[in-house]
């Protein structure tokens, strides 16, 4: 029963069905089994402690729809333990960059076409099309080839031949998690260094 309220929570729905448990394992690493062993029901609890739940991610974007609202947050609170986001101040400082980055969680992608990153070197962006094709897409925006390249590395997801996976919820938040990992953004979170997070968010 403990098991069933904790998937709830964190938004695989009621039940402790064999579906579910994978569905959760997949999402946080744990070997997808559909059985709540050991392994999985300690990182259920981890996994809870550090969870938002469906009416909170509401109340933080309030333009969000309950139908995507239900589909990212199970990701969403995955991304909390592949980022190490597992305190108050790092979990505010982190949705409030996300907030933005997705303007109040109601995209994954960009806007824009992309046509400005066309041929931006620096950044890989030297074949026809890159622009448009390694746009703007996750929790935190990927973009430009380069940064796809390394991401998929990374991640073990190969978002250079597949870069529309960058804005499906399932690696749109892990995106984001590794950004704030591999840029040490915990760190200025501890600090409640909200200029220095969003510089770096912004390479400026």
């Amino acid at each position: 029963q403990l098991a069933s309220a904790q998937l709830a929570r964190l938004g695989f729905g009621g039940g402790v069905a064999a579906e579910a448990v994978k569905r959760f394992q997949e999402a946080y690493g744990v070997e997808p089994t559909g059985v709540l062993g050991p392994t999985t029901l300690d990182m259920l609890e981890k996994a809870t402690h550090s969870s938002i739940t469906l009416d909170q991610f509401l109340a933080i974007g309030p333009n969000l729809s309950p139908e995507d609202a239900q589909a990212w947050l199970p990701y969403l609170n995955a991304s909390f333990i592949a980022g190490d986001v597992t305190t108050r101040s790092r979990q505010e400082m982190y949705l409030a960059q996300l907030a933005h980055e997705t303007d109040g969680f109601n995209t994954l992608e960009e806007y824009a076409s992309g046509h400005a990153y066309e041929g931006y070197a620096p950044l890989g962006n030297t074949q026809s099309g890159d622009g448009a094709r390694f746009k703007g897409r996750g929790g935190i925006q990927l973009t430009c080839r380069a940064n796809y390249a390394a991401a998929s590395e990374r991640l073990g997801v190969d978002l250079v031949n597949n870069p529309e996976l960058a804005k499906d919820p399932r690696y749109a938040f892990l995106i984001s998690a590794d950004f704030w990992k591999q840029n040490g953004l915990n760190q200025r979170a501890d600090r409640g260094d909200f200029e220095g997070t969003t510089d770096v968010i912004n390479y400026y």
